[in-house]
């Protein structure tokens, strides 16, 4: 086999490498659908401290690596990236065998050794990426990654992805820097002796879940302690729709001069997302009769996504301008989306019993 491309279809979360790949995968199977809607809900956030001026917004779904682990119609394998490198004689054709067999393959890479980013030849930042097919003749791997924060395809030469999987230079202290793991979407058919709920996952949409996580978000509490008897909560996040509140008061501390210079903007586009999110998802119920009557709630999340585009936009023009006025606006859009929300995920629990 010369070439081999695995499909990849458009994740609906796009700002967070792990979802994005791995979502690209997993969406391909329609069945799918009811597990992912199910989940994605509630959201857990990192207030900023003087020494990161950053705000991070995610979702909360436990351990954010191990998770994959558990995800219904997902086959996973995994291996330290050091251990691949030390029993592989030819880690390419490890790789390429790996594809062959369907496996999408995530792992860090070092930047400096590839051309199509911005760190090539100039700076060790190490980065995840996924890589989904290969061409023999040409000597590539086809990728899909992050450049400049755009998430895209890249072609990239075998002697060069060597040079950045092996490479022991970088931000080492990340928690993945040795992380590769191969996924792909389980086949029924090659299990020869299937057991439903042991070694195949079938998973339908789960309403009853929905409820709870609405809850837990208006409420803003602390979901992961249902994984809590698998390790740790870490004390430092925290949970649900008041996010609102402490997103807020980030902003202001840019306004009152306590932070300065550029704003991250990774966290204002995933409140977008969520907000997309939860659009999809209303009508995926409502397609499937999960949910009647959510019509003027779906209107509230439209409005909603509107705001959040404003704001995001809002975010990159102050990055380009360091008007403070584009801020003080974007506090006010945000307190207002805090009201209607609040309103919205109350009305939706109510029409769920």
């Amino acid at each position: 086999m010369k070439e081999k491309k695995l499909p990849l279809c458009n994740s609906p979360i796009r700002v967070y490498s792990n979802f994005a790949y791995v979502l690209s995968v997993l969406l391909n199977n329609e069945e799918a659908k009811g597990w992912f809607y199910s989940n994605f809900i509630q959201v857990k956030y990192i207030k900023d401290t003087i020494e990161t001026q950053d705000f991070v917004f995610n979702y909360s779904l436990g351990n954010l690596t191990k998770y994959f682990y558990n995800i219904p119609y997902l086959e996973v394998r995994s291996l330290k990236r050091s251990f691949l490198l030390s029993v592989c004689s030819d880690i390419i054709d490890f790789l390429c065998s790996a594809i062959k067999a369907g496996y999408y393959i995530m792992t860090i890479v070092d930047n400096y050794y590839l051309p199509p980013k911005r760190e090539y030849n100039k700076n060790h930042n190490k980065h995840l990426i996924m890589v989904n097919g290969f061409n023999i003749e040409e000597k590539v791997f086809y990728c899909m990654g992050y450049n400049d924060r755009l998430y895209e395809e890249a072609v990239l030469k075998f002697d060069d992805f060597y040079m950045a999987v092996s490479s022991e230079e970088g931000n080492k202290k990340r928690l993945r820097d040795d992380l590769c793991m191969m996924y792909k979407l389980q086949d029924k058919d090659e299990i020869k002796y299937i057991q439903e709920g042991f070694n195949y996952f079938t998973y339908k949409f789960n309403k009853k879940l929905v409820r709870q996580s609405l809850q837990e978000y208006l409420y803003s509490v602390c979901s992961d302690e249902h994984f809590a008897g698998f390790y740790e909560v870490p004390a430092k996040s925290e949970y649900g729709i008041i996010y609102y509140e402490a997103m807020g008061q980030f902003l202001l501390k840019y306004v009152e001069g306590i932070y300065s210079g550029e704003m991250n903007v990774t966290s204002f586009h995933g409140m977008l997302e969520h907000k997309i999110l939860m659009i999809q998802r209303l009508k995926y119920m409502q397609d499937n009769q999960y949910a009647s009557g959510v019509d003027r709630v779906v209107e509230t999340y439209i409005d909603l996504k509107y705001s959040a585009e404003i704001i995001r936009n809002m975010i990159l023009k102050y990055n380009m301008t360091k008007n403070v006025e584009l801020l003080k606006r974007a506090k006010r859009i945000l307190d207002e989306m805090y009201v209607a929300e609040k309103e919205a995920v109350r009305s939706l629990v109510n029409l769920l019993d």
